[in-house]
């Protein structure tokens, strides 16, 4: 195994102290939903969004416009 060298793990340090701006995407209402099994409601997806909305996420991806021959899951995406 070879290690990092000390210029390397200097350059990572300095990019962790850095205070650069990131964003928060929230994705379980659309990668977290579409392998479940058993298919969720519309309304049941939406109230999920919604209580996401109110801890303070400013970006939450709601659905995806898929084939729901795929993602069965996402079949209600324009409901959504």
């Amino acid at each position: 195994m070879r290690l990092p060298s000390l210029n390397f793990s200097r350059k990572l340090a300095t990019a962790a102290t850095k205070k650069q701006p990131f964003k928060v995407v929230e994705v379980g209402a659309r990668d977290g939903l579409q392998n479940e099994k058993q298919i969720i409601t519309a309304e049941d997806k939406v109230a999920l969004i919604n209580r996401l909305s109110e801890c303070g996420l400013k970006s939450i991806e709601a659905t995806s416009f898929v084939s729901p021959k795929w993602v069965p899951q996402m079949a209600d995406h324009q409901e959504v």
